[in-house]
């Protein structure tokens, strides 16, 4: 693949579970990866397997996406790498043990992760690729987004406004040629669903 036809895709939330398997699936599909989240050390390892796996290039990037100029930061390669083709919006907090057992900083932490962060990288990703006329942007919501009183109120309702976000987005660049999808996974047994409080009987095993 030569230099002008490589294609890019950023996956925030990339160090475990859904984010990690988003990120060997789309190597696997020919896409180099620039792989984001706050865990160096499983950035790394992933890193490593997908790069012996498939021969892509891995970038690794640190970073706490509850801090604004962090995610401006990637906004801006976004707009800046013309390279990136594909954005997944997977990062995701929940408060453990539910909002009434979290902190204030918690829930702002989860606001802040679930709602700004992706609200910025998806306006910086609609305006780029619509000047590059194709493109994509997975943002990860959650059935939940729909069965409020089940779960997190805060978590559930920031995966509701994720689908308002995408559908919004998606009517605004489709004749730019970009593709705005909102994907709705069940809760799975992950380790952000592990320190939720959430009966077992609800979620998935991976």
């Amino acid at each position: 693949m030569t230099e002008t036809t490589v294609r890019k895709t950023i996956i925030t939330g990339a160090s475990t579970a859904i984010g990690a398997v988003y990120a060997r699936k789309l190597a696997e599909r020919g896409y180099d990866l620039i792989t984001v989240a706050r865990n160096a050390e499983r950035l790394e390892g992933n890193a490593r397997r997908i790069k012996e796996e498939t021969g892509r290039t891995v970038e690794v990037v640190v970073a706490d996406l509850s801090r604004t100029e962090e995610v401006v930061k990637l906004a801006e390669r976004i707009r800046e790498d013309a390279a990136i083709a594909f954005l997944v919006n997977n990062a995701g907090l929940s408060t453990p043990g539910g909002m009434p057992q979290g902190s204030l900083k918690d829930a702002e932490d989860q606001i802040a992760v679930n709602i700004t962060a992706p609200t910025l990288l998806s306006i910086a990703a609609a305006k780029a690729l619509a000047e590059r006329g194709r493109g994509a942007v997975a943002n990860i919501s959650s059935v939940t987004a729909f069965i409020p009183e089940m779960f997190d109120g805060a978590y559930s309702g920031s995966k509701n406004y994720l689908i308002n976000l995408t559908v919004s987005l998606a009517g605004k660049t489709k004749d730019a040629g970009v593709r705005f999808r909102a994907i709705l996974p069940d809760p799975t047994d992950t380790e952000m669903w592990a320190r939720t409080g959430v009966p077992e009987s609800v979620i998935l095993a991976r």
